[in-house]
């Protein structure tokens, strides 16, 4: 279960979350700064929310310490402070969302669950092959495959889709985020490094090319045994 931090200095607000998210969350509370510092230094939090007014600092320096301890970790502001001048201090500070009060704890529920499915990531286990999407790596017992973020982000989008087929047009526009064009060269390229890296550590073909179709991300059984 994902653990939220809730700090607010208004100790009936924490009541409300506590007993609205207690079900969907492993829940947390603190009232002052330094206990929402101390609950941060000790717990690997998935989320934090947090009050912008708080009594002994602003909920931007919660936001500020997050960040230069975990710049992935998810932080949300509330406040019934709407000046733009705020919200944008807020998000120049790297807050993730800031939301004005009063507000719905189901709204709330709904920011949360959509930064919390942004941060989430994977990783992939196949045999002694192992994909790592948050640290960004590939290991083969144990060994890093040293990949360019391009090869990592096509053997990604390829391990995602085991058993599916994807031409070189596919691959170019998932990965560029742009229409082929003429790029095909580009992606057979990065597509040649690729496999050469994994077979030249592993000895196995896992992406195989299908004859005029593409390629595919394929770990037959037999390799599982």
């Amino acid at each position: 279960m994902e653990k939220i931090l809730f700090i607010d200095d208004e100790q009936e607000i924490l009541d409300l979350l506590k007993d609205y998210f207690k079900n969907l969350y492993e829940v947390y509370t603190a009232t002052t700064f330094n206990d929402a510092i101390n609950l941060i230094d000790s717990t690997d939090f998935d989320c934090v929310v947090s009050d912008v007014n708080l009594i002994e600092a602003e909920g931007f320096e919660i936001v500020s310490y997050i960040k230069q301890k975990n710049k992935n970790l998810p932080v949300l502001l509330l406040s019934g402070l709407t000046q733009e001048e705020m919200i944008l201090k807020g998000f120049d500070v790297g807050a993730d969302d800031y939301i004005r009060k009063p507000f719905s704890c189901a709204e709330l529920n709904a920011r949360i669950s959509t930064r919390l499915n942004k941060n989430k990531k994977k990783k992939y286990a196949f045999g002694d092959l192992e994909i790592d999407e948050s640290a960004m790596q590939v290991r083969y017992k144990q060994n890093i495959i040293p990949l360019t973020s391009m090869e990592f982000d096509i053997l990604l989008l390829l391990v995602k889709n085991e058993g599916i087929t994807y031409n070189k047009e596919e691959i170019y526009n998932e990965i560029w985020k742009q229409e082929p064009l003429d790029q095909m060269h580009t992606v057979h390229v990065h597509m040649f490094t690729l496999r050469k890296k994994l077979q030249d550590f592993t000895g196995i073909e896992y992406i195989k090319t299908i004859w005029k179709k593409g390629y595919m991300f394929c770990w037959e059984k037999e390799k599982k045994e």
